[in-house]
Order: C-alpha cells, then sequence, then structure tokens
C-alpha cells in the first residue's frame, strides 16, 4: 500500500507537470495563431508610407475585429496621404507666390539705389528696405523648411563648411556695422545639414549677437562639438529663460531660431548665468 501511494503521488506530480506544459504550449501556439493578424496588421502601419501604402488593406484581413481595425487603418491612412498631399501643394504655391513679389521688390531696390538723384534720406530709406527685403526672404526660406516632410530633409543635407559661411557672414557683417567679430577654432569643422537652412541658423545668431553687444566685440568659437558666441546678455534682462514664449517684429525670433536647431537636430543652450557664452551644440560633426 506505501509503495502503491508513493507510486500514486509520482504519477500525480507527472501528470501535473506534463499537464502544465502540454496545456502552455497548446496556449503559446493558441495564442500565436490568435495574434498574428494583429502582427501583420502592426507590420504593415509600421512599414506603411505614401509611396508605398497597400490600397487593398482589407482584403488581407477576415470579416472580424481586426478587419475592421485594418480598414480604420487604411482609412485614416487615405486621409494622411490628401493632408500630406494639401500641405506640399501649399508650401509649392506659398513659396512661388511670395518669391516673385519679393524678387520684383528687391530688383525695383536695387535699381533705385543706383539713382543718382536720390537724396542721402532716400538712399538710407532704400538701405531699410533693402535689409527688410532680405530678412523677409530668410523668413520664407526658414518656414517653408519647417513646413515640409521630415524625409525631405535627408535629401537636401550635406556636409556644409561651418568656418567659411562664418566667415563669410562675418564680412558681410563688418560691412554693415562697425561691431567687431573674432573667429576662433578649427576651419575644417563641417556639419550635416541643408546649406541653406545651416546659413539661416547662423546668420541669425550672428545678427542677435551684435545687435545686444552694445558695440563690444562678439567673439565666435567653432569647434567640432558646436559653436559658442560671447558675450550675450543676462539670462533675466533681455533673454527669456523660456524661449517658446520669446516674439521678435524686428527680423527672426528666437522661437524660429530654435525650431530650426530643433529640426536640425542641434541643441541650443541660452545663458543661464551672467557671462556665459550661446552654446549650440551640433548633432553630426566630423573634419572636412
Amino acid at each position: 500500500i506505501a509503495q502503491r501511494e508513493t507510486f500514486l503521488r509520482w504519477l500525480m506530480a507527472g501528470v501535473i507537470l506534463i499537464g502544465t506544459l502540454v496545456s502552455g504550449a497548446l496556449g503559446l501556439l493558441l495564442a500565436g495563431r490568435l495574434i498574428a493578424p494583429v502582427q501583420r496588421l502592426a507590420q504593415w502601419v509600421e512599414a506603411s508610407a505614401p509611396p508605398r501604402r497597400d490600397n487593398r488593406l482589407r482584403t488581407h484581413f477576415a470579416n472580424d475585429e481586426v478587419g475592421a481595425l485594418a480598414v480604420a487603418f487604411e482609412h485614416y491612412q487615405a486621409r494622411l496621404d490628401a493632408f500630406l498631399t494639401r500641405e506640399r501643394k501649399f508650401t509649392a504655391d506659398t513659396s512661388h507666390e511670395l518669391r516673385s513679389p519679393l524678387s520684383v521688390i528687391q530688383a525695383s531696390v536695387d535699381l533705385l539705389a543706383e539713382d543718382p538723384t536720390v537724396s542721402l534720406p532716400g538712399q538710407r530709406a532704400i538701405e531699410r528696405v533693402r535689409r527688410r527685403t532680405t530678412e523677409l526672404t530668410d523668413l520664407l526660406d526658414a518656414l517653408l523648411y519647417l513646413a515640409r516632410h521630415e524625409t525631405d530633409m535627408a535629401i537636401v543635407a550635406e556636409p556644409v563648411p561651418v568656418w567659411a559661411i562664418w566667415q563669410h557672414l562675418v564680412d558681410e557683417q563688418m560691412q554693415a556695422t562697425s561691431t567687431s567679430v573674432q573667429l576662433h577654432g578649427d576651419a575644417s569643422v563641417t556639419v550635416l545639414a541643408p546649406p541653406r537652412a545651416a546659413s539661416l541658423v547662423f546668420g541669425q545668431l550672428l545678427r542677435r549677437a551684435v545687435e545686444l553687444s552694445n558695440g563690444a566685440a562678439v567673439s565666435v568659437a567653432i569647434t567640432f562639438a558646436g559653436i559658442e558666441l560671447s558675450p550675450w546678455p543676462e539670462a533675466g534682462e533681455k533673454t527669456p529663460p523660456n524661449v517658446d514664449q520669446q516674439r521678435s517684429d524686428n527680423g527672426f525670433g528666437l522661437t524660429l531660431i530654435s525650431r530650426l536647431c530643433e529640426r536640425l537636430g542641434w541643441t541650443m543652450r541660452w545663458p543661464q548665468q551672467p557671462g556665459e557664452p550661446l552654446t549650440l551644440t551640433f548633432a553630426d560633426s566630423s573634419h572636412a
């Protein structure tokens, strides 16, 4: 009797163990078969893009809950494609409709500037119009760049010589104002970015630094990690701690510069203490 009881105990333990393993395996197999349509739908959503979109998604699934999700995703993708198409058309039309009058204004201003009969106050007014037209052109380029789809950035990005761009900007700035700008660092620094967007960020930062320097010399340090501009006003005075709330009626605002940097993958650190420089850190830089 004792031997039979021992045998029965081992038999029950073996039955329980084998039953647990078999039920677990069957459960995993059944769960895998049940969630296979959901996994296929998730893979389609992950790999879906307008050029490769499957317009017959609903035909790949049964008429059940997963099929209803597939139909909903297909309708959502169609609405998203229509929205992206309208956005691209809008940005293209905006670029054409705004660039044309700006080009006409710029050409007319250039002709007026060459007229020797224009008085000195008139020349100053012409120069102001020319400067504002250039700022509007830069602002249009920045807004159109921010409005484009994220995948467009990889197409236009290329190695940009940072030192050469800053040298050109400094030469132009020295002709416009008497503020001294000194470049320091490595002339071989390059960064992967759209050239026009990088020039916009660098140019607007330099212009803002000169405006806020109160005539003091501006120092620009260029390294492989990023750029430092000094001096910069204290955070509590002219540069608010919350840059997202900054607005400006004079050219670019700090918010737009920050958004351009965010789109490029760059990090901008505003001074937190008096005497600290403004730091712009690149996402990726390399030797020329």
